[in-house]
Parts: C-alpha cells; structure tokens; sequence
C-alpha cells in the first residue's frame, strides 16, 4: 500500500474495500464515506491481493455448498424413487422422478449443459425432402385446401440448402 493513500488511512477501510470488491460504484463509495472519486480510483488499484483471493475463495466455496446440496437432492430424490418402486408406489415413484428431473435440469443449468435458446424451424434441403415434398403436393393435388394449407406451413419455415 503506498503511503499517501487517503483511503488507506481511512477509518472505514475495511468497508470501503469490501465495497470496491462488490463492484460498487467508486462515485457511490466515495460520496458515503466523504472521499473523493480519483482517490477511490487510486486505492483500487491497490487492494490487498490478500483480499481479492478471499473474495474468490468465499466465491468457490459458495458455488460447492450450492452443488454440493444439488448433489444431496439428488441422492435423496433416487433413495425415494427406489423405495418407491420396492414398496409398489407408482404415484410416489411419479413424485420422486419429477424431483429427479427438476434437479437434473437445475444442475444442467448450472453447469451451462441447458440454455434457454429459440429454435427456428429450419429444413435442409436434401433431394430426398425435394422428393418427398413433390410428393406430398402431388398426393394433396385432388385436395386444394389440404394442398394451400401444406404449401402455407411449409412457406414459414426457413429453408437452407
């Protein structure tokens, strides 16, 4: 730490460290504790590394509590459903591979395995979908309705080729 930092001589260090590590606003931090904002900026680039490998190690040692619960559900939730299907309870089975699921999905989304994504309706044009839309169109020729409602569906989705 240098010397003439005014911050690090403040009275409130500790907390205003704990602020910069949040990620608070330096104009937030400097007006709460009547510093100014360049002089925030400048202590910031010298927090204690001691500090910043704190922060990451609390951080860590969060994400393995919340898996490690995860993991936990998922032992008990396969406990029930194997007690279950023993003890000839389908609708408690039903119960339990629901919870098993939910905490499959939970942890998917976690590790970044499930995403939320649009899908489009995309057809690859092959010869053999050419071959088989003609097809079909030929089939709904004595159908002109069937035939406007097929050729209107297909016309949504975005053809590649």
């Amino acid at each position: 730490m240098a010397r003439d930092c005014h911050t690090c001589r403040h009275p409130e260090l500790e907390a205003i460290n704990m602020m910069l590590l949040a990620k608070r606003p330096m104009r937030e931090i400097a007006e709460k504790y009547g510093l100014s904002t360049s002089a925030v900026h400048r202590h910031a680039k010298h927090i204690p590394d001691n500090l910043v490998i704190a922060k990451q190690a609390k951080e860590v040692a969060s994400a393995d509590s919340v898996l490690s619960k995860i993991i936990e559900l998922d032992q008990r939730s396969d406990t029930i459903y194997r007690q279950a299907v023993e003890a000839d309870d389908p609708g408690l089975a039903l119960k339990a591979l629901k919870e098993l699921r939910e905490v499959t999905s939970l942890y998917a989304k976690l590790t970044g395995e499930l995403q939320n994504r649009t899908v489009h309706n995309t057809l690859v044009i092959t010869p053999e979908w050419v071959s088989m839309r003609s097809m079909m169109l030929a089939a709904l020729e004595p159908y002109p309705e069937a035939r406007r409602a097929l050729v209107a569906a297909l016309g949504g989705a975005q053809l590649v080729t």
